[in-house]
């Protein structure tokens, strides 16, 4: 054995009681060391994680500590929230922390710094405290690789009883994809060392994601997939698309900081239409105004090739702007620039609009177009030819209930009535729509009516909402629309606007839709169509992409994708066999669907019940 031991010792041969006092030493460290690294991991709360669970209705996937116990009272969740999770009592710590997972409602104009002290004050309303809060200012923080920010509360309450003051610690941290869809946490705790819970909900936000949102490994693939190729800017992150076809590119600042998110569509541009009326119409739209701030500038000569561009204000937020271009790239096809940054990234957003406006090489949809817009007017003649009685037959006197949300949300309602009327030795469609949304206080409602005759030769529009009064109407002897906006900013604003063979208003070019559904995928059809707010036709880029899943539920219907030139974001529009509407969704996770197909879900059965 002192043989063994001396050819494995580091000490000299011959010394075997100096070798027995350096094992002791060492195994002291040892223990010492051991005690470090136990006393280091209490010191930073590293808490272990359980495995990812993932919420499919909701959209979104996170890690939560091993041991915490989800909902255990079993109560209804809070509107918006996903998912509560509670600390065992037994601990070593005090125990009794909550965490709640929230998704909530997309803004397309939102960015971190404005939006998100919103939602989280929103997220805590929810859960109807009895007790005064009081925020510290934001910090930017990130939940993964989405800009977000952290905010600090406390809630102070107190027992009738005993009259004794409660102090609770919120934290709050939330953030933003570049569609707008927002998510993130909300923790209580009694700890008085703050620090430790800001540490954990660290370790949970690193692994906290949304499922509608993807980040892509680098730009080729996505520049290929959209038929866009530009300068790859510096520290850009890129998403991947939600499916396959959708001509975008959608890239944001990687710095992980408030910075920018932009947008590039690749979009059919046939004349008349033009890049200056896509940038008007796509403005006064975004603002919901029936006069532009200032008008579009137009930097052709700057970029080489025709081009428009505006820069505006984000409603209610004075240190935000939002970025809008369009360049025609060749006699068919034009590429939208939509960007929002806060205020002090506009320069470097500008800069890389003109960089990709001057430089970008984009795929053309020279054999699409002329095959577009001949489909469009093959449609509209067979709705015409056979009158709407044809395909509206089984909806008559029938009224459909939607519901509108988004993950983890229902805020709002909306009831469509269909009926005819005999009048000058023909039939009239009316279609009576009431919508109502409890996201806003007050809830903002919105009518309109619809009549339009048999043959789709005219119809008439009337819309009333909180703010803006309209109406709109075909004269088909002078192939026009003729429009009158009210609005705050515009006590009358009369606009006659001409129109093509391939026009038709909205309830038709719904319909077409449902017909261009039943053909082959990938079909497309290129309609023109009036707005509300603009004073030019927009461009209706409509492909039928078969059978999808329902927003809700575990149904699927027939579908196709709606792209406006002046709004591309993706809308996808599911009809059933009476060529009726079962639901619309767009790609940020807004939805509106059929009630009585989303009955089955509890949860949304729920929110449903008391709106606010």
């Amino acid at each position: 054995m002192p043989r063994m031991y001396q050819l494995n010792s580091t000490q000299r041969p011959g010394r075997p009681h100096w070798a027995l006092a350096a094992t002791a030493i060492l195994l002291l460290l040892t223990v010492l060391m051991a005690y470090a690294l136990i006393g280091y991991k209490k010191s930073t709360h590293a808490i272990e994680l359980a495995e990812e669970v993932v919420y499919h209705d909701a959209r979104i996937k996170a890690r939560v500590p091993v041991g915490w116990t989800e909902n255990p009272d079993n109560k209804p969740l809070p509107k918006g929230a996903v998912a509560v999770f509670t600390e065992p009592t037994g601990s070593n710590r005090s125990g009794g922390r909550t965490i709640i997972l929230f998704r909530g409602r997309p803004s397309n104009v939102g960015l971190p710094s404005s939006h998100l002290p919103g939602s989280i004050v929103q997220w805590i309303k929810a859960l109807d405290l009895r007790g005064q809060i009081e925020f510290t200012e934001p910090t930017s923080e990130s939940i993964g690789p989405l800009p977000g920010i952290t905010q600090i509360g406390l809630l102070k309450t107190v027992v009738p009883a005993t009259r004794q003051q409660i102090l609770r610690h919120i934290i709050g941290r939330a953030a933003m994809a570049p569609g707008g869809q927002t998510f993130g946490l909300l923790m209580f705790s009694q700890n008085p060392s703050i620090q430790a819970d800001l540490r954990l909900v660290a370790q949970i936000s690193a692994h906290l994601q949304i499922t509608d949102v993807e980040i892509a490994d680098g730009p080729d693939t996505a520049m290929l997939n959209a038929g866009i190729n530009f300068p790859i800017p510096a520290r850009a992150i890129y998403l991947k698309e939600t499916e396959p076809g959708i001509p975008r590119v959608r890239i944001m600042d990687g710095q992980r900081k408030t910075s920018w998110f932009l947008d590039l569509y690749r979009i059919p541009l046939p004349e008349p239409q033009t890049p200056e009326r896509v940038v008007t119409n796509a403005a006064l739209n975004l603002l919901e105004t029936a006069a532009l701030p200032h008008s579009p500038q137009s930097p052709t000569k700057e970029v080489g090739r025709e081009a428009c561009q505006l820069t505006l204000p984000i409603p209610g937020n004075v240190d935000a702007r939002i970025e809008l271009w369009c360049i025609r790239t060749d006699q068919y096809t034009g590429l939208v620039l939509k960007g929002r940054c806060e205020r002090n990234a506009e320069n470097e957003l500008k800069a890389l609009c003109r960089t990709i406006a001057t430089q970008a090489v984009v795929e053309s949809y020279s054999e699409i177009v002329s095959t577009g817009q001949l489909n469009a007017r093959l449609y509209l003649k067979q709705i015409a030819d056979q009158g709407l009685s044809a395909w509206w037959k089984d909806v008559h006197n029938t009224t459909m209930m939607y519901l509108a949300g988004s993950p983890a949300l229902v805020f709002g309602q909306q009831a469509v009535k269909y009926g005819t009327q005999q009048r000058e030795a023909s039939t009239w469609w009316d279609i009576e729509d009431h919508t109502i949304d409890f996201g806003h206080q007050p809830p903002f409602q919105l009518r309109q009516t619809w009549v339009i005759r048999e043959d789709v030769s005219t119809y008439a529009l009337r819309i009333q909402d909180t703010r803006v009064q309209y109406a709109e109407f075909l004269e088909p002897e002078q192939n026009e629309v003729r429009s009158e906006l009210i609005t705050a900013d515009s006590p009358s604003l009369k606009r006659s606007t001409r129109v093509s063979n391939t026009f038709g208003c909205e309830p038709v070019l719904i319909l077409a839709g449902s017909l261009l559904a039943t053909d082959t995928p990938e079909k497309h059809a290129m309609f023109t169509s009036k707005e509300t707010f603009s004073p030019y036709l927009s461009g209706w880029w409509m492909t039928s992409l078969g059978i999808r899943p329902l927003p809700v539920g575990q149904s699927a219907a027939r579908a196709v994708r709606l792209q406006l030139d002046s709004s591309p974001e993706p809308l996808t529009l599911y009809y059933n066999e009476d060529n009726s509407l079962l639901a619309v969704a767009l790609d940020n996770g807004i939805w509106r669907q059929r009630s009585d197909l989303i009955n089955n879900n509890r949860q949304l059965e729920q929110d449903w019940s008391d709106p606010r």
